[in-house]
């Protein structure tokens, strides 16, 4: 009797089961998940979305979205490479001639366009065809498409053939109307090609794949190369050849192309042509203080002006007189390095051997650190930094403050340091994002709830940190102290603010502001003045950022004597209490996180003065 009465209860749970995967199965969310979604931003609904359709494993369904969601393409991300990947690169580059990694992405199909400009120097042949509109006369005026025969005539209607085969395009027009206008007086055609032929072409020699390759007879050598992949790694990109029945037609620089945009050289083949690609036989290195260093492939009788040439140039910080030529010695099997000075034109006139190792040294005390100073300097503005110079250094080279500034309150900040504090940022953002998902799974999140670390979240997807970091700036304290003094990047920038008789209150007060500096208040008469505490607010955390970007906690530590030399233009930091969060994995890191945001704030707020 009992089992009986237990199988009707266990189908009615199966077929509960069963409705609740039909109404997820499309979007991996229950109702009450999705409801509780819509209380956050669009955006962090779909990255947590995402998330809980990843912890439940759907990932056909994950596949489905994204393809959908894809409306552009993106550049692919930069892929981390390991020491050894990086080495094994290095290498690569170092052995690869210029010119090589133009064939790397090398197309599996060739459509040439049809729909471009025929030139008139076009030779026609068979298996064109012409579009010839017969207008006028005493023929009715027709539309007509004509294929050029294997003999290499046209057959127009109560004519007779026409030998155009081989004729530029130009020449084919007029003798079309010249005979049309015979044939039937005052008539004439405007003539176009409907249809461009294919025609049979050989890459051979060291190319990437040589073989027989059918393309449009619009197709040039440089067409060729590419839908064959181009050269082998032991191929010549400067000394390519076309053949015509057995005989040298041309020879082909493919760096008039790659170095110089020069595409006259660039020849349009014919049916049975052979483009044969002969072995790299000479090569230069050129390194060093280069605006392109690599390793050329070299001609016959080029100079050390051509190979800087190749190069483009030398950079603005080269020491051309102190250049160095490394050259192997055949007759004693070893390589020798002469000096030699690249502007010179007799050094620039000698010839290049193969295997030669040009080297340009740089100028090593050139620097191109450049640090802004800004505000209560006596001459603010841009300074380059010497190698070697510290901040000391440079204040003096400023000419040192103005009476109005107030040092205590220095912004100094890094971008070096800006980018790891945003990076921190955005990966606390993702982690609280998945800490979301787990408790929507669990069912341990409501509405009030989502909707405050879902504004949180924002807050920290849009922070952008100016890097402060916390220096001291006095030179009395400088010189006392050389711990203190450092070396400069470029990009740092020193703010000095006047001095500020005011003190801010942010966070959860009834009313955020800022107030007249007192000496005799404490931090509890600013927050009183502010409206006082919020019901949420986590008044054992309340923590204050002072002038010099430091944040302390006002209870704990030195807080715990009730001092009351508050400096002027710091800012008191009321936060919101973790407890109503205690699901939430990251809580214990969000104060941390205020801490961080409320010193971002504070020297931006210094930087607008």
């Amino acid at each position: 009797m009992v089992t009986n009465l237990i199988k009707p209860v266990i189908f009615a749970v199966f077929a509960f089961l069963v409705s609740q995967f039909s109404f997820t199965a499309e979007t991996g969310l229950s109702l009450e998940q999705e409801q509780l979604l819509q209380q956050l931003p669009i955006d962090q609904q779909s990255s947590i979305r995402l998330k809980i359709q990843q912890a439940n494993e759907l990932n056909q369904e994950i596949g489905d979205i994204q393809k959908e969601a894809i409306t552009v393409t993106s550049r692919p991300k930069v892929k981390i490479l390991s020491a050894e990947e990086k080495e094994e690169q290095r290498i690569r580059a170092y052995s690869l001639i210029y010119g090589y990694d133009l064939f790397a992405s090398s197309p599996t199909t060739f459509a040439p366009a049809t729909n471009i400009p025929i030139p008139s120097d076009y030779v026609l042949g068979p298996g064109d065809v012409l579009s010839i509109n017969v207008i006028g006369g005493s023929i009715p005026n027709r539309q007509l498409e004509i294929p050029v025969e294997r003999s290499g005539s046209i057959s127009l209607p109560s004519m007779k053939p026409i030998g155009i085969g081989g004729l530029k395009f130009d020449e084919a027009r007029e003798i079309i109307n010249e005979r049309l206008n015979t044939e039937f007086i005052g008539s004439s055609a405007t003539i176009t090609i409907k249809e461009l032929r294919s025609m049979q072409i050989f890459v051979l020699g060291d190319s990437y794949m040589p073989g027989s390759y059918t393309v449009s007879s619009l197709a040039t050598i440089s067409n060729a190369l590419y839908i064959s992949g181009g050269v082998s790694e032991k191929g010549s990109l400067r000394n390519i050849q076309l053949k015509r029945d057995g005989k040298l037609i041309k020879k082909y620089d493919l760096y008039d192309l790659l170095l110089r945009g020069d595409t006259s050289k660039d020849v349009r083949l014919l049916p049975g042509d052979v483009i044969f690609i002969p072995i790299i036989k000479k090569k230069v290195r050129l390194q060093g203080a280069i605006r392109r260093p690599a390793l050329y492939e070299l001609k016959e009788n080029e100079k050390i002006s051509d190979v800087i040439e190749l190069g483009a140039g030398l950079t603005s910080e080269s020491l051309p007189k102190a250049s160095e030529l490394n050259r192997v010695n055949r007759g004693d099997g070893v390589r020798e390095i002469t000096n030699i000075d690249t502007e010179s034109e007799e050094v620039l006139s000698m010839l290049v051997q193969d295997g030669d190792i040009i080297n340009i040294p740089s100028i090593t005390d050139l620097s191109e650190v450049n640090v802004e100073l800004s505000g209560q300097f006596k001459f603010p503005g841009t300074y380059s930094v010497r190698n070697g110079e510290k901040l000391s250094d440079l204040i003096k080279r400023c000419g040192g403050f103005t009476q109005s500034a107030y040092l205590y309150g220095a912004v100094f900040t890094r971008l070096s340091v800006a980018d790891m504090e945003n990076s921190s940022y955005q990966k606390t953002a993702d982690d609280m994002e998945t800490a979301i998902a787990s408790a929507v799974i669990a069912g341990r999140i409501n509405s009030e709830g989502i909707r405050e670390v879902g504004g949180f979240i924002s807050r920290l997807r849009d922070a952008r940190s100016p890097g402060r970091l916390i220096v001291d700036i006095d030179p009395i304290n400088l010189e006392a102290d050389p711990e203190k003094d450092f070396y400069l990047e470029n990009g740092d920038r020193i703010h000095i603010p006047i001095r500020k008789n005011s003190v801010t209150v942010v966070g959860d007060v009834f009313q955020p502001s800022t107030l007249p500096f007192r000496n005799s208040f404490k931090t509890k008469d600013y927050i009183e003045k502010s409206g006082g505490y919020r019901w949420g607010a986590d008044r054992g955390s309340v923590f204050m950022v002072q002038p010099d970007g430091q944040a302390r906690a006002v209870k704990g530590g030195i807080w715990r004597r009730n001092r009351s030399d508050i400096a002027p233009g710091s800012t008191i930091v009321v936060p919101k209490s973790t407890r109503p969060f205690d699901w939430l994995i990251l809580a214990e890191s969000i104060t941390p996180i205020l801490s961080n945001l409320a010193t971002s704030a504070a020297a931006l707020a210094v930087l607008d003065d």
